[in-house]
């Protein structure tokens, strides 16, 4: 795609402002995120309404490639059920409403995979250090718990902001091996590929 066209791309929103086409950002931005990068833990620590699922086998399951690991899957059991967690890193908790770094996100919309380059949505030390789910480290994500009836259907489900923490980084051909193989202390795996 030439650079001209790329260089007319527009958002749909009601400010009609271009969509910036590099990683730079504005100073204030910058500032921002070394500030969210000293205090996220604090702001993560006072909040009662985050749910604890800290304690559940978490996976992310992506390309080898991918630099904004922002999904993850866990699994629940409970009086003879299964819970399937679908968890999304929610950045947003860290952005207040009108700031530097919530304007500019806007703006961009989202991060943006051309053939030549990689454009970001968020500067990508507050996606590395802050907002990827990477092993070992707590996130604070959308988490939706889905109960299923033995046919698939839905029987329960429920939405909550939660703290979570990935114990495996897998590609896709990671976890179809582990499916395949089926190790004991990996049957949430081949739970969750059954359903």
């Amino acid at each position: 795609m030439p650079d001209s066209y790329i260089e007319t791309l527009h958002l749909n929103n009601n400010s009609h402002s271009s969509r910036p086409l590099n990683n730079t950002y504005p100073a204030e931005t910058t500032n921002q995120i070394i500030s969210l990068l000293t205090n996220s833990e604090s702001k993560e620590d006072n909040n009662k309404y985050i749910r604890d699922l800290t304690h559940l086998k978490t996976y992310t399951i992506d390309d080898e490639e991918t630099s904004e690991i922002d999904d993850a899957i866990s699994l629940e059991r409970f009086d003879n059920k299964y819970k399937i967690w679908i968890h999304i890193a929610c950045p947003s908790f860290y952005i207040n409403l009108g700031s530097s770094l919530d304007l500019e996100a806007r703006k961009r919309s989202s991060s943006l995979y051309l053939a030549e380059k990689y454009i970001t949505m968020f500067p990508e030390e507050f996606i590395q250090e802050v907002v990827s789910i990477i092993p070992g480290k707590i996130v604070i994500a959308i988490s939706v718990g889905v109960v299923l009836n033995d046919d698939g259907s839905i029987l329960d489900f429920e939405v909550c902001l939660s703290r979570i923490k990935s114990n495996y980084r897998l590609t896709y051909e990671d976890a179809d091996e582990l499916i395949e193989l089926k190790p004991p202390e990996e049957q949430d795996l081949f739970y969750l590929r059954s359903q």
